[in-house]
C-alpha cells in the first residue's frame, strides 16, 4: 500500500534522528577534546612541579586551546539542546498521519478493495440463500409426495419410501458453508 503522507512522516522522522545523531556526536566530540586537553595540561602541570621545568608557554597555550574547546563543547551542547525544542515542530505530525488515513487511504481502500468485495460477497449470500431455499422446497415437496403416496397406499411408515438426500457430514460440508470455514478466510494471510 502506498500512504505518501505516511512516508513522509519517516522521512523526516528518519532525518531528524539522524541530524539528532549527528548533533550527539558533534557534542561528545567536543567533550572529549576538551577531555584531552585538560589531561593534557593536567600532565604539563605536573612535569612543571615535579621537574621545575617552565612549562609557561606551554600552559598560556593550553589555556587557550581550553577556553576554545569549553566554547566549543558549550555550543555544542546547545545546538543539541536547542534542536530538540525545535524539531519536534515538524512539518508532518502524528495528527497529519491520523488524518490523511481517515480522510484518504482507509476511504479510498474501501471504495477500491473492500466494498467490491462486499458486494461479490452480498451476490454470493442472495445467491446461496436462494440455492438453500430451493434445495429445502425441494426437500419438502418430495417428503410431502411420499406421505401422501404412502398414506394412499395405506403404509403407515412412510419411510419404505427412500428420498436421496444430504446423509453425511462430508455431504452437508461439500455444500453449506460452516463457520471454521468463515474463520479460515478470515485469518489468511495473518
Amino acid at each position: 500500500m502506498k500512504f505518501e503522507t505516511y512516508e513522509k512522516f519517516l522521512a523526516e522522522q528518519q532525518s531528524k534522528a539522524e541530524k539528532g545523531g549527528q548533533l550527539q556526536n558533534k557534542k561528545d566530540d567536543a567533550q572529549a577534546k576538551l577531555n584531552e586537553l585538560l589531561a593534557e595540561y593536567e600532565t604539563t602541570m605536573a612535569r612543571k612541579f615535579t621537574k621545575g621545568t617552565n612549562e609557561d608557554k606551554a600552559l598560556d597555550e593550553l589555556d587557550t586551546k581550553i577556553d576554545a574547546a569549553k566554547r566549543e563543547r558549550d555550543r555544542a551542547a546547545r545546538e543539541y539542546e536547542v534542536y530538540g525544542r525545535v524539531s519536534r515542530d515538524i512539518s508532518i505530525t502524528r495528527e497529519d498521519v491520523i488524518a490523511a488515513w481517515n480522510s484518504k487511504v482507509n476511504p479510498e481502500h474501501y471504495d477500491n478493495k473492500i466494498a467490491p468485495a462486499l458486494k461479490t460477497l452480498e451476490s454470493a449470500k442472495k445467491a446461496y440463500y436462494e440455492a438453500m431455499c430451493v434445495y429445502f422446497d425441494s426437500v419438502h415437496e418430495i417428503k410431502d409426495f411420499r406421505e401422501e403416496v404412502s398414506g394412499t397406499l395405506g403404509y403407515d411408515f412412510p419411510f419404505h419410501f427412500h428420498i436421496k438426500d444430504i446423509v453425511t457430514n462430508d455431504e452437508h460440508n461439500r455444500y453449506f458453508i460452516r463457520q471454521e470455514e468463515i474463520d479460515k478466510a478470515q485469518s489468511r494471510n495473518r
